[in-house]
């Protein structure tokens, strides 16, 4: 985490599912290191179906560390179809894989990252934000699941929805916003 930290908006999709981690929310995961001497050079993170997280920190060794990488995630059969990286991470690690697997790989999503630096004061809008309760569960969960749909990412379990809106719930970490009393 301290490595994560150290750039914290760069590495915020790792960090929040480091955090679900310790909640709970996954079943499985895959949460890997690669060091020598001490001295930590990468972090992968697998939460199964999603993609392996692959954060390279020593990035002078980059190529030295796949040749590593990739057949020791093979060797410990760790379930991934996916990699999210930087881009030249990301393209290193399927030429990579190509090279050691023979197998074929393609950029599948180009994805940014922005970061907030300044807030300039704006009208705000209509209703007001309070925090969810646990006579809002049936709502978060619908809203959980269209979101998944909407975005393109595969439907959850109902169970796993249920877990992890509970889990939200429990932890303090879901709010709504209401206009006229309803949420939206």
């Amino acid at each position: 985490m301290p490595t994560l930290l150290k750039e914290e908006a760069k590495h915020s999709l790792m960090i929040g599912v480091l955090n679900n981690i310790k909640q709970g929310v996954y079943e499985t995961y895959h949460q890997l290191t690669v060091e020598r001497d001490g001295e930590l050079l990468a972090i992968m993170q697998v939460t199964p179906p999603h993609p392996l997280h692959y954060i390279v920190v020593a990035q002078d060794l980059a190529d030295e560390l796949l040749s590593f990488i990739i057949p020791r995630l093979i060797q410990l059969d760790i379930p991934f179809t996916e990699v999210l990286s930087e881009k030249t991470m990301a393209e290193q690690f399927g030429e990579a894989w190509r090279d050691l697997t023979e197998e074929e790989s393609e950029t599948f999503m180009a994805q940014g990252l922005y970061r907030l630096d300044a807030v300039n004061d704006i009208e705000m809008s209509q209703g007001k934000m309070r925090q969810a309760i646990t006579s809002d569960q049936q709502q978060l969960e619908a809203w959980y699941s269209a979101f998944e749909k909407e975005s393109g990412l595969p439907a959850s379990s109902a169970e796993k929805v249920t877990r992890a809106v509970t889990t939200m719930l429990e932890n303090k970490d879901a709010f709504l916003w209401k206009v006229d009393g309803k949420p939206v």
